[in-house]
């Protein structure tokens, strides 16, 4: 976080160097500073939208699996894991046979 001539807080991504004259003694610090706060909100946004998601799933008594192409499981809900009488963890990364 930054803080603006007003006062109030901004996301930012800051870096900082140091410039050397020809003889290699510091000379100066050139600092940019970049405003990254649509970037935030959006992974803010996202991050919201996926717990949402998630609640719904895992509420679901429905069985739902999730997996790649190559039928490799990336989720499995719990009502799923409870059937099959498996955690999460030993489902996730098996392939769907």
């Amino acid at each position: 976080m930054a803080i603006q001539k007003d006062g109030s807080y901004f996301w930012a991504n800051t870096g900082v160097s140091l410039v050397l004259d020809a003889t290699g003694k510091p000379k100066h610090t050139l600092a940019v500073i970049n405003d990254i706060c649509d970037r935030k909100y959006a992974e803010l946004a996202l991050q919201e939208s996926e717990n949402r998601d998630r609640k719904v799933v895992e509420a679901q008594t429905d069985f739902i699996l999730r997996s790649r192409p190559d039928t490799t499981i990336t989720f499995a809900n719990q009502s799923l894991c409870q059937v099959l009488d498996l955690t999460t963890e030993e489902i996730i990364g098996r392939e769907f046979v």
